[in-house]
């Protein structure tokens, strides 16, 4: 069995790396969303898994970095955001919140060792500037012992004042990444668009009061964040967030067009040992379609069973390929009924060390709340004509899985299963990106 033949399952999973950082932000208070740190002394942004109350929500973000390690006597990292939260609720107060955050740490072993650093907010309004097209930035500041401290991080291990100036310089950015993205469940609904880009060839100078010397020109970076989001209703307990961060995309592939539909169940099982860890148990069947212009469609169609279990110094990540008869779905309830013997189909990369070499497995699935949705499309241009595109929809719902597995749990109840589709497609043109 290839990779590829379980590329289905990552995606199912994780949607795609790609989409991770704007998945993940779709209808919750994470990231550069409303978690951006805002305010002196620490301040921060709300959230961390919440959904969003109704209203209307627009967040952006442009950063640079600087980083220069070559000389091993004088070392500094830089890193600037500048941020700006805005907030309108449907119900209580607007909020508008703008922040530029330095963090940064820096050593001049020629100066007796001196080394600090910190996150301090520039006095000066026009102390970091940055181009429209994110082509070039400046941060030129002096850092007071009055200057403001951020993400409960103050500057120490320099003498105040001090000044601190970086020049970035490089192309325009010339490509873009954007993410267009609906939730739904049970009345509550989130719509987003997110919107990254990048300078491209970015190179940057440093020059500071306290080192020996300026620093680079060295490769440095520019990106910048925007994000719109529409909310309305609410959202019950019993709806299951939808986000990822986890896995990696298609992986490279020629142009053309690829289609991903696939189904899983998962829960986890206590076993009959007391001494033993959990187990996690996912089923699957999945359809993927490859394409590439100029070439026949490849279809593959396949069931899988996953059994993942951590245990002291043993670690167990068995998959079996299933008839597809053995695993049945659909948005609020699965069946798996196999019975494993040593002669049974071993995915490619996994082995039943561990697991008595034939068992039955019966499990039920039933869900318990809501089944939650969410649609989205994302746009991804490189320059010179490449460009990724992708489109789908993901559902999942919380469940309760009951059953046993001979051998390993006479019998077993979960209430923290779940049920979950995708329905992923990618075109690619061009050069890969």
């Amino acid at each position: 069995m290839t990779f590829l033949r379980r590329l289905a399952v990552v995606v199912s999973l994780v949607m795609t790396g790609l989409l991770a950082f704007s998945v993940t932000t779709v209808a919750f208070d994470l990231g550069a969303g409303r978690g951006v740190p805002l305010g002196a002394q620490g301040g921060g942004g709300g959230g961390g898994g919440s959904f969003l109350p109704a209203g209307n929500y627009h967040d952006t973000s442009v950063n640079a970095g600087f980083f220069d390690f070559s000389d091993p006597s004088i070392q500094m990292t830089v890193s600037v955001s500048d941020n700006t939260n805005i907030a309108n609720p449907l119900v209580g107060p607007s909020t508008s919140n703008h922040e530029v955050d330095v963090f940064f740490n820096a050593c001049n072993f020629g100066k007796g060792g001196l080394c600090g650093g910190g996150c301090f907010v520039p006095d000066g309004a026009s102390d970091f500037t940055v181009s429209s097209n994110l082509s070039s930035a400046v941060l030129k500041t002096t850092v007071t012992a009055t200057t403001a401290s951020c993400q409960n991080n103050p500057v120490s291990g320099f003498t105040f004042p001090f000044s601190l100036t970086i020049n970035w310089s490089g192309g325009a950015s010339s490509g873009a990444f954007t993410n267009n993205g609906r939730y739904s469940c049970a009345g509550y609904m989130s719509q987003t668009m997110t919107t990254t880009a990048s300078g491209s060839n970015i190179v940057a100078t440093a020059s500071a009061s306290f080192l020996d010397a300026p620093l680079g020109p060295i490769d440095a970076n520019i990106n910048s964040f925007d994000q719109r989001i529409h909310a309305e209703g609410a959202a019950p307990d019993s709806c299951v967030p939808l986000g990822g961060g986890k896995g990696a995309g298609i992986g490279p592939q020629p142009p053309g067009d690829y289609h991903f539909v696939s189904q899983f169940a998962s829960t986890p099982v206590i076993p009959d040992d007391p001494f033993a860890s959990p187990y996690n148990i996912d089923a699957s069947s999945f359809t993927n379609v490859f394409h590439p212009n100029g070439g026949p469609a490849t279809i593959q169609v396949e069931t899988d069973l996953h059994i993942f279990q951590f245990n002291g110094f043993n670690f167990i990540r068995a998959c079996y390929v299933l008839p597809a008869s053995a695993f049945t779905f659909s948005s609020q309830s699965a069946t798996l009924h196999a019975s494993i013997v040593p002669s049974t189909p071993m995915c490619e990369g996994t082995t039943n060390d561990g697991l008595p070499p034939s068992f039955t497995i019966d499990i039920t699935w039933t869900a318990t709340g809501p089944t939650a949705t969410f649609r989205f499309t994302t746009s991804i241009g490189c320059g010179g004509g490449a460009h990724f595109g992708s489109s789908g929809v993901q559902t999942t719902a919380g469940a309760n899985a009951s059953g046993t597995i001979s051998g390993i749990a006479t019998s077993f109840q979960s209430p923290q299963a779940s049920l979950n589709t995708n329905d992923v497609s990618f075109h690619i043109a061009g050069k890969s990106c």
